[in-house]
């Protein structure tokens, strides 16, 4: 009688074990599913989408500068026009702006 308390014991016993085996095993596979999958499915849609601000960021910049620099050769071709058109008043222009800088440099010494 007590072997056989004892087989059935051990029976029980090997049962449970497989049992928490199992449910380990499933909590493993839940765990995967419901939270490492999507936390890598988010990490790559976080650097495609980084990526996507990089490149319309770049695309902005690049239409200012493109722009800028449209602005600063129209008033770098009104500027020779106008010294064109008023040779004297270019050269007083440039002779107060050369004692601007004169002065500038000699009291930044």
């Amino acid at each position: 009688m007590k072997t056989q308390l004892s087989a059935d014991l051990q029976q029980t016993a090997n049962h449970l074990k497989d049992e928490a085996i199992n449910l380990g095993n499933s909590a493993i596979e839940n765990a995967r599913d419901r939270v490492v999958a999507p936390a890598v499915n988010a990490a790559a849609n976080a650097g495609q989408y980084a990526q996507h601000v990089y490149e319309d960021a770049r695309e902005a910049v690049t239409k200012q500068l493109s722009q800028a620099g449209g602005v600063a050769r129209q008033q770098c071709d009104t500027a020779v026009k106008w010294a064109a058109a008023n040779p004297l008043a270019a050269i007083g222009v440039a002779f107060v702006a050369g004692l601007f800088f004169a002065k500038s440099a000699l009291t930044s010494r």
